[in-house]
């Protein structure tokens, strides 16, 4: 029986894409290099070693696992990189993982050899690295306050990393706190993008307007110049007691470098001109910043106001009234200013103790908040509209406000009208 010669050509042609993606496949992982380095080989007792691994070669590549740091603890880590230029007309990828570690083991240590591994296949192994570190016989230079804060809270590489503050780290219900988001550059950034905000729950939070462009400053850290800018600032308000926990930032930053190129030795002019050793390379980095963790304190049971709605801050209470006398069936307006600084927008409409027989419609709200320096202020104005049905003279009762005051620990209660 012979066989239609379509059907042969169409099967070995399936056959030859199928081997031809297979080949590819291989072919991508084929020839990686994986290799690790370290920015001191005898660094002291205590001191701190930046760790790189890069892997090299053309796409797909694997994943790189880091070795087991003995002798060594991790201060930041893992960061990732990666980036993509030409050599010679060929695309090459490369990818980097970074760790600052500390020396916790004196003598002769060795870190062992990083591997590239996908799908449970080791595609590529390091070199291992020998270090000499120094005895502890003398205590360690402390850092500065600042030195030691920004290690704690930043998570990045040592060029280029990002820190999350707060100004208070124990606060009551509903008092303010401010996280300042600040960005530490070593290198030059093109540009950058937030890729995942950070979650707050348990909060109320209100964000400050910052310049389009943020305004750079130099800062010294760890005897090291930086160029330093504020990248978002945050009021956040907890609704709940207890340790509450706001999530990380994280951002992808347009790294320039300058270009590594492998120069080949060739009578072609043009060749070392193309070749140009301060020609840049962009690389992409992802950074993020460390979770903060709040202690959130429950407001005291004693001497709380039985007029206390669970407001927080400094306010102030003015009550006016359009008119003292009026018309059976006239329309009276009553206006109600909170003012002071705390969250105003959660302030209910303050109650109204009118007479019987006056006929009161929900307030219209106005609020003028904004937030300057450490503090959120303003005002919120509750305008009520109120008809007597009867005739008369009556006393109305003040409208009563209360609240608690964080900085003096102490509830006021006020009243006007």
């Amino acid at each position: 029986m012979k066989k239609d010669p379509s059907q042969i050509n169409t099967a070995s042609i399936l056959a030859i894409a199928a081997l031809t993606v297979c080949l590819l496949a291989g072919k991508a992982h084929a020839s990686v290099e994986l290799t690790a380095q370290v920015d001191d080989l005898n660094p002291p007792f205590g001191g701190r070693v930046t760790y790189t691994a890069t892997l090299t070669g053309g796409s797909l590549l694997p994943d790189i696992t880091p070795p087991d740091f003995d002798g060594f603890e991790i201060v930041m880590g893992p960061s990732m990189s990666s980036s993509f230029e030409m050599v010679n007309g060929r695309m090459s990828q490369s990818k980097s993982i970074t760790y600052v570690l500390r020396a916790v083991k004196s003598g002769h240590v060795t870190i062992g050899p990083a591997k590239a591994i996908r799908k449970r296949k080791t595609y590529a192994v390091s070199n291992s690295i020998e270090l000499d570190v120094g005895q502890s016989t003398a205590p360690a230079v402390p850092e500065t306050d600042e030195e030691q804060s920004e290690a704690e809270s930043r998570v990045g590489f040592p060029d280029l990393f990002i820190t999350a503050k707060a100004n208070k780290d124990t606060v009551y219900k509903q008092e303010m706190v401010i996280v300042t988001y600040r960005i530490y550059m070593r290198v030059t950034v093109n540009g950058y993008e937030i890729t995942k905000l950070p979650q707050a729950r348990g909060f109320w939070t209100e964000d400050y307007d910052l310049p389009p462009r943020p305004n750079l400053r130099d800062t010294v850290i760890g005897g090291k110049s930086y160029k330093t800018a504020v990248l978002r600032k945050t009021a956040l308000f907890p609704t709940r007691t207890g340790k509450l926990t706001i999530e990380p930032l994280e951002m992808d930053c347009q790294v320039q470098l300058p270009a590594r190129r492998r120069y080949r030795r060739s009578r072609d002019p043009f060749q070392m001109f193309f070749q140009d050793p301060f020609m840049q390379r962009s690389e992409t980095r992802s950074i993020r910043t460390r979770a903060l963790t709040l202690v959130v304190r429950d407001l005291p049971a004693a001497n709380c106001p039985a007029s206390f709605k669970g407001d927080v801050g400094d306010f102030r209470l003015r009550v006016n009234y359009d008119k003292r006398q009026i018309t059976q069936h006239d329309a009276l307006t009553v206006k109600v200013v909170v003012s002071g600084s705390g969250y105003l927008k959660s302030i209910d409409p303050p109650r109204l103790k009118l007479p019987t027989g006056f006929e009161q419609f929900d307030p219209t709200v106005k609020e003028s908040i904004s937030l300057i320096g450490n503090s959120m202020k303003g005002k919120m104005t509750f305008t009520y509209l109120v008809i007597p049905r009867r005739v008369g003279t009556f006393d109305l009762s003040p409208v009563v406000f209360s609240y608690f005051d964080p900085q003096t620990g102490r509830y006021n209660e006020l009243s006007d009208g």
